[in-house]
């Protein structure tokens, strides 16, 4: 039950017989290179494989309703819903996330930890540089909720006190909603604590009234100063006040915890899969047996196709090009456009080989009708042209795709020429239907 913890106030190596804390610095790779150096020095070279635990200063939290349908498509359909959400490219976070299906209410409940790529192979480069590897990475509001005894249906509130910070989860049916934190001030005398009463009643409140009513609980830090009466806070009679826990805290690294449903880890261990495969060998080797009898069938298959394929395409292509020498001597399928071009520039007196103004939109729609080479998912359903203003509207699944899209526009509208908008609309588990609007800058 070994980790280090990074929190909004502290950071700490807690192992066997040795725990070191920190306070937190600003900005943090000004003090975490030397942290973990001390912590690498507090072990032995076999104990220095550590778990890391974060809380919400270093991690994004969501939870999204989403229709009951979404549960088929969430890893294809999460990236355009979190758009809205984030600041940030969502290209750029690994988003583990954990799901609830209700059947009632028709809903998907989705929570989600997004961490970014980066950040992480940063602290994992950081702590090989210390001598230290980090296995998994956890969110410390994550492994709070999995402490909690089992909830009754309803809104639930949870308060963790800490030093200096006090935690707030708030549950739907036992799913996390929503993570919130709230600097202490910790001072002397009874008046210093009443006003921690009126800050989170406060709080409190305000929950209540955005998302219903809601049951209060206390974990055992916050039941050193406080008890519940009618979903309100009030000071322990008699008072004595105690110093306060700290976050770090090794049974939240207990492996009976780590093994309760429910846990997201922000990052895995490396090498996890080798061990799954070790377990599963015999039926992966059955599995892969039957897969290739199966795809050498298939390949058989296909070849057959492509050979009586390729025989029509061959005798369609001669056809073709016969038919063209009749009808156009000279052209044929390749250099079609590049003579026409070239008969209109010598026709208005231009110079062989330019492209003829009147004829550039004609170039433009040829290369939109290839876009789906490129992007396959992207469907244009309406395409219009007003003097030199373009609009296309369609649909799309993939995000990926419609990026391609987009970046084979700016190419073929160029940004000093024209201006680009995009409206996008999520619909069904993965679909997305757009409008693009191509407005020449000067004018029609």
């Amino acid at each position: 039950m070994s980790g280090l913890f990074l929190t909004a106030n502290e950071w700490a190596l807690v192992a066997p017989g040795q725990q070191l804390r920190v306070p937190r610095s600003e900005p943090l790779d000004v003090g975490l290179a030397g942290f973990f150096a001390q912590a690498a020095q507090l072990l032995s070279p076999d104990a220095r494989k550590l778990d890391l635990v974060i809380d919400q200063s270093l991690f994004h939290f969501l939870s999204l309703r989403l229709p009951l349908s979404a549960a088929r498509r969430l890893q294809a359909l999460l990236p355009f819903e979190l758009e809205n959400h984030l600041l940030m490219p969502v290209a750029k976070l690994n988003l583990p996330y954990e799901r609830r299906l209700d059947k009632q209410q028709s809903v998907t409940w989705v929570a989600i930890y997004g961490v970014e790529r980066e950040w992480l192979a940063h602290l994992r480069k950081l702590a090989g540089e210390a001598g230290l590897e980090l296995k998994r990475v956890f969110a410390l509001e994550n492994l709070l909720g999995l402490e909690m005894p089992p909830q009754a249906s309803g809104l639930h509130l949870r308060l963790c006190l800490e030093s200096g910070l006090a935690r707030l989860l708030l549950y739907r049916d036992g799913f996390p909603t929503a993570f919130s934190s709230l600097e202490i001030a910790e001072g002397e005398g009874f008046e210093a604590y009443q006003a921690w009463v009126k800050d989170l009643n406060a709080v409190i409140a305000a929950a209540g009234l955005e998302e219903g009513a809601l049951n209060l609980s206390l974990d055992r830090s916050a039941q050193l100063y406080f008890e519940v009466e009618d979903n309100r806070l009030q000071l322990r009679q008699p008072f004595e006040p105690k110093p306060l826990p700290s976050a770090a805290r090794a049974e939240l690294l207990a492996p009976a915890l780590l093994k309760r449903k429910g846990l997201v880890p922000l990052m895995a261990e490396q090498g996890a899969w080798r061990k799954e495969i070790i377990k599963h060998k015999s039926q992966l080797i059955r599995t892969s047996g039957f897969a290739a009898g199966l795809g050498l069938l298939w390949v058989l298959w296909l070849g057959l196709g492509l050979v009586q394929g390729n025989k029509q395409v061959a005798r369609l292509q001669a056809q073709y090009a016969q038919a063209l020498s009749q009808v156009a001597p000279g052209l044929n399928p390749t250099n079609g456009l590049e003579v026409l071009q070239e008969r209109v520039a010598s026709l208005k007196g231009s110079a062989a080989g330019t492209a003829a103004e009147p004829y550039l939109n004609s170039r433009r729609l040829a290369e939109l009708s290839s876009l789906r080479e490129k992007a396959p998912s992207f469907e244009l359903k309406r395409l219009s042209a007003k003097g030199k203003d373009w609009t296309l509207t369609g649909k799309t699944t993939s995000a990926q795709d419609l990026e391609k899209a987009k970046v084979e526009l700016q190419r073929l509208f160029p940004a000093e020429s024209y201006g680009m908008s995009l409206s996008q609309q999520a619909k069904g588990d993965s679909e997305v239907n757009f409008s693009i609007s191509l407005v020449h800058k000067g004018g029609r």
